[in-house]
């Protein structure tokens, strides 16, 4: 019983698409890495007050919405699953508490779907992205990619699915 009390926890705000509440935990996702997309373009870095900001408010939502536990949920399994490539340098630890965020607001599902998609859009938004960092940042600094740029572009074009789906 245990065992199935934790899946169905993990589970239960994962693929939860057709509410209003849904809605608006995308749509604040939308500012939230709106926002982080342009510090990391121009700074190659994500504030941790603004992260900190919109994980409160989305666990706020989850709380008052008696999700919180599957919300916390995948806030740590977006840690764990998350921090093997921050160890290894694939990103930086911005990017690490961007995935926690995301976990955290929509889902550890969905968060890894967010990152699959963006991670698509990397080589269509590399020469865009590379050359409005080079106004902002030494040369060899603009050659990283700034991994909240992919990252918008995804949660932007779900949250418009979803809207979509949603008036259908």
């Amino acid at each position: 019983m245990w065992k199935n009390e934790w899946i169905r926890l993990f589970l239960e705000n994962s693929w939860q698409w057709h509410s209003n509440i849904v809605l608006m935990l995308w749509g604040g996702l939308v500012v939230y890495t709106a926002i982080s997309a342009w510090t990391d373009l121009r700074e190659r870095r994500i504030p941790n007050k603004w992260t900190a900001l919109w994980l409160l408010l989305f666990l706020s939502i989850h709380f008052a919405n008696r999700t919180f536990e599957s919300s916390l949920l995948s806030f740590i399994l977006m840690a764990v699953l998350m921090f093997v490539p921050t160890l290894l340098g694939v990103w930086g630890q911005g990017d690490w508490k961007m995935s926690m965020v995301l976990g955290a607001a929509i889902g550890a599902l969905p968060a890894l779907l967010v990152w699959f998609i963006g991670f698509l859009f990397v080589p269509i938004l590399k020469p865009g992205m590379r050359r409005i960092s080079l106004r902002y940042l030494p040369a060899e600094q603009a050659l990283s990619i700034p991994v909240a740029v992919p990252i918008f572009t995804a949660v932007t074009l779900l949250f418009a699915l979803l809207w979509f789906l949603n008036t259908m």
